[in-house]
């Protein structure tokens, strides 16, 4: 008989932690979107946030903090591509 994989309550708080800091940064782009530089920074990390929120409810959350930072990076990499002087 196969034995499934279980969260340990060390990997469920991480997990709840992600959700928390996924959630608290989609508040402060909805509200301060991007007119203050407070909202663009949460908008740029917030696929690290949530890539770590989602990766850990299927039990890969190494893998979704990996995608995350990847989408994350290029976000950056647009936006100063992107910037005018």
């Amino acid at each position: 008989m196969e034995r499934q994989q279980q969260f340990t309550l060390k990997y469920l708080l991480l997990v709840v932690f992600w959700w928390a800091v996924a959630l608290a940064m989609m508040r402060e782009v909805m509200v301060y979107g991007g007119d203050e530089m407070r909202g663009l920074i949460c908008f740029l990390s917030s696929p690290i946030a949530m890539g770590g929120a989602y990766g850990g409810l299927v039990l890969k959350m190494r893998f979704g903090l990996s995608a995350g930072s990847m989408i994350s990076a290029l976000l950056l990499v647009f936006a100063w591509l992107g910037r005018k002087e």
